[in-house]
């Protein structure tokens, strides 16, 4: 096969367990050939020396943002799908302004990812559904009572899945004392006193289900 025509997919993972399982994911597919890459400079210099047909950009890159490497990957014409483990409001935005033509969660199926790729691929965009929320979000904002900022919303979605404090934390890249403050604030604009009170408002006006 000409070299030109073999579809290679860039994997940039910076956890090299999760690279390599992608990578050997992605090989069992025949369509396409799977290359890793730690870091952004790698990834360059792989679409300097190779014809990329497309990247897999995880957006936390240790201390790089993987929107930044996408917006430079996209300048070279590599079309970009942005993979991570959330779904923050925040990055998903964030990936899509950088020009990723999709964004797959790590937690979604391996056909997902493949369907996206092929998605992609077609020019069509590749947006699990778990996301999409944002993106009706961002659009048409929900008519909620009490005005909440993007880190209140995104705080209040983390408890309502669930997550501790310390998960929440995580998730709005943040100390665990500074999200013990945002709940206390958050608790007083919706006027409740507990999770359980928060995750029901949350459900009553829509923002979960």
């Amino acid at each position: 096969m000409d070299d030109v025509m073999i579809r290679r997919v860039l994997v940039l993972e910076d956890h090299d367990a999760t690279r390599a399982a992608l990578v050997e994911a992605l090989g069992r597919e025949t369509s396409f050939v799977a290359i890793g890459v730690a870091t952004r400079a790698e990834a360059l210099a792989e679409v300097a020396k190779h014809s990329i047909t497309l990247a897999l950009v995880d957006l936390r890159l240790g201390d790089e943002r993987g929107s930044d490497a996408i917006r430079e990957l996209v300048a070279r014409d590599v079309p970009c799908i942005a993979l991570t483990v959330i779904d923050d409001a925040d990055e998903v935005l964030g990936a899509l302004r950088a020009g990723a033509t999709g964004y797959v969660l790590k937690s979604d199926p391996l056909e997902r990812l493949v369907a996206a790729i092929a998605d992609a691929l077609r020019g069509d965009v590749a947006v699990s559904s778990r996301v999409v929320r944002h993106l009706v979000q961002a659009i048409q904002p929900l008519d909620l009572p009490v005005p909440l900022t993007p880190r209140e919303r995104d705080l209040l979605l983390g408890l309502a899945r669930g997550l501790t404090y310390a998960e929440c934390a995580d998730l709005l890249r943040v100390q665990l004392g500074t999200v013990q403050s945002y709940v206390k604030t958050l608790y007083a604009k919706l006027e409740v006193t507990s999770k359980t009170e928060a995750c029901a408002w949350a459900m009553r006006h829509g923002l979960v289900e």
